[in-house]
This record gives structure tokens, C-alpha cells and sequence, in this order.
């Protein structure tokens, strides 16, 4: 979704050498956490590109 003055991005994020994985997120034994940020951004003219709204998922694989 894109605007003129609006956007939305998300990224695939592996986040790695975690000693142990926090109660509740899946783990794969690998030792790395699977993530999908999500963002939706606002530009104005005095401040440019601002996120407005983030959002973390687990991503189950």
C-alpha cells in the first residue's frame, strides 16, 4: 500500500545466538527467532518519513 503521503514495508528478520527461546515463540531448535516486522509510514514536510505503527510477529516456519 503507497500513498503520496503514506507507505506500508515489512522485512523477514532472523535474529540468531539465542541462548534460549522465550516462552511461548517457536523454536526450531536452531537457535535463531524468525520475525516479521511490519510498519506503516507517514511523510510530512518538516519531519520526512515517520513510523506511525509497528507491529512484531513470530513467523512459524
Amino acid at each position: 500500500m503507497r500513498s503520496d503521503d503514506t507507505a506500508f514495508t515489512a522485512a523477514l528478520l532472523r535474529v540468531s545466538n539465542i541462548a534460549s527461546m522465550p516462552a511461548g515463540l517457536p523454536d526450531r531448535g536452531d537457535g535463531a527467532l524468525y520475525t516479521r516486522m511490519s510498519f506503516l509510514l507517514e511523510h510530512d514536510d518538516h519531519h520526512g518519513w515517520q513510523i506511525r505503527f509497528g507491529q512484531n510477529t513470530a513467523v512459524h516456519r
